[in-house]
């Protein structure tokens, strides 16, 4: 290293056509960039020239990748990358002009010097084009603070749930209330799609219900520790989604005590915006195939952290949802195929016997929805004993692992109601829409057999077939703030 030399000049950064110190002057929206001289250190210049090395933010202090930058008048250009930084080496000493452009951003010019064996040093800031809101524009969700590690779980957790009625997480999915003191020793995930896991596992969540997994966690760390008497066997398997997709991962066996590492890339994070945490977690007996019970009596404990080892880059800009129209189908027309047979009406709609539906990766309820249309339509192929169907839901903001609370599920009441369908419009409460940036939505619906809760209804009283038809259609809040660069 030839030492540093640091010149903190202030250039003014200035629209096209109005270079600084020209006949125009400098534009009253230019913005700064401070340069700084140093030796080339490692960097390997030829005889007689400089570099250049940045960083591109916006004004509010986000990364802005893919700028391009050019010197004017020579070959020299380059792109920042997703931290915004950049590089041009072997740059011939002396002053240059150099242009910054960007879709979203002002485009603006500059002079900068060049000097021989030295790397001229830039932090530039850009202005977007349209005024507009900072969730618009690509920004930062940092919730570390100054944090490498976070714990997001520690707690034991009983491998067979009593049943309550009242309690928190009272019949989540039916899965956890066996009162036997056995437990199967089975594979996490047991069907050829990756997206189920076996019924008597045990899932566990994290303390806080708001906790996500932050952008910048490169890998979370999950340590599993029991006693002899909470069961006798030293080891136990580990299952997993993360938040992009809807298949499991499974660990291999796990020793008691030992810590597992779960790697987590940037498509894996939750988005900042979200109430809940788009993750699921397993505690798993594990096995190859399925084996023989194994005497269970106790509590295993969980523990697990986040670890932050990715560098955080900017979010795109919020997207908007509506420039094609006031209207959304968010489920086009799904059909639900049902035996024959008997159903109950559960108070929840959350009875095994129903059906649910999740929307398709990639589609939300997405935020402006004032509304929703929804139409419930049944075909059976005899007319014998039929019962009717119903629709609920269960909002976004609604804790994942909640889904069967007393009130978690929404029974919103038909506007239309035929002999075989069902139509209902109903609005959205604030916070109830899913987030920005999510890749799968929070909200699930229900069909369900109409009546009243505890019933007993059949769906008819031969071996017919029945099918059961679903469209929802998302419909624009007028109130909703659309951002600046979309209105008309």
């Amino acid at each position: 290293m030839n030492g540093v030399r640091t010149a903190l000049v202030l250039v003014a950064f200035v629209l096209p056509g109005c270079l600084a110190g020209g006949a125009g002057g400098a534009a009253e929206d230019s913005v700064g960039v401070v340069v700084s001289h140093e030796g080339a250190g490692d960097v390997v210049l030829t005889s007689g020239t400089g570099g250049i090395m940045g960083t591109i933010r916006d004004d509010i202090g986000v990364p802005v990748p893919t700028v391009h930058v050019a010197l004017l008048k020579t070959d020299f250009s380059t792109y920042s990358n997703r931290t915004g930084k950049f590089q041009i080496l072997n740059v011939t000493a002396g002053k240059h002009v150099m242009r910054v452009d960007h879709p979203d951003y002002r485009a603006s010019e500059a002079s900068i010097e060049v000097k021989a064996g030295e790397i001229t040093t830039l932090q530039l800031t850009l202005l977007p084009k349209a005024d507009v809101g900072v969730g618009y524009r690509p920004h930062l969700h940092d919730y570390w603070g100054d944090k490498t590690e976070a714990v997001v779980m520690d707690k034991s957790w009983e491998w067979h749930e009593p049943y309550d009625d009242n309690g928190p997480y009272s019949q989540t999915f039916g899965r956890y209330y066996d009162t036997s003191t056995l437990i199967l020793v089975h594979p996490c995930v047991w069907t050829d799609k990756k997206d189920e896991v076996y019924f008597n596992q045990r899932q566990v969540w994290f303390d806080d219900e708001a906790q996500l997994v932050w952008a910048g966690t490169s890998k979370i760390i999950v340590t599993l520790t029991w006693t002899q008497q909470d069961y006798i066997h030293d080891e136990l398997a580990f299952a997993w989604r993360s938040a992009d997709t809807n298949r499991y991962e499974e660990s291999p066996m796990i020793k008691k005590g030992v810590p597992y590492e779960i790697a987590v890339e940037p498509r894996m994070w939750d988005s900042g915006h979200q109430s809940y945490t788009l993750w699921d977690f397993w505690v798993c007996t594990g096995g190859a195939t399925l084996d023989n019970a194994r005497p269970y009596l106790g509590n295993i404990h969980v523990n697990m952290k986040l670890i932050r080892g990715h560098e955080i880059v900017a979010e795109r800009a919020h997207p908007y949802f509506w420039e094609n129209g006031t209207e959304i189908p968010v489920v086009k027309r799904v059909e639900k195929k049902f035996a024959a047979g008997a159903y109950s009406v559960s108070r929840n709609g959350v009875n095994p016997g129903n059906f649910g539906i999740l929307l398709e990766e990639g589609v939300l309820i997405p935020p402006g929805t004032g509304k929703l249309r929804a139409t419930v339509e049944w075909k059976y192929s005899q007319a014998v004993n039929n019962a009717a169907w119903s629709l609920t839901y269960k909002a976004a903001n609604v804790h994942p692992l909640k889904v069967a609370d007393p009130g978690k599920y929404s029974k919103p009441t038909a506007t239309e109601r035929g002999t075989a369908s069902r139509t209902y419009e109903f609005d959205l409460k604030p916070g109830e829409t899913d987030a920005f940036y999510q890749t799968k939505s929070n909200w699930k619906f229900m069909i369900n057999v109409e009546g009243e809760e505890g019933d007993w209804k059949y769906v008819n009283g031969c071996p017919c077939d029945l099918s059961v038809f679903v469209t929802v259609t998302a419909i624009e809040d007028p109130k909703f703030e659309a951002p600046e660069e979309t209105k008309a």
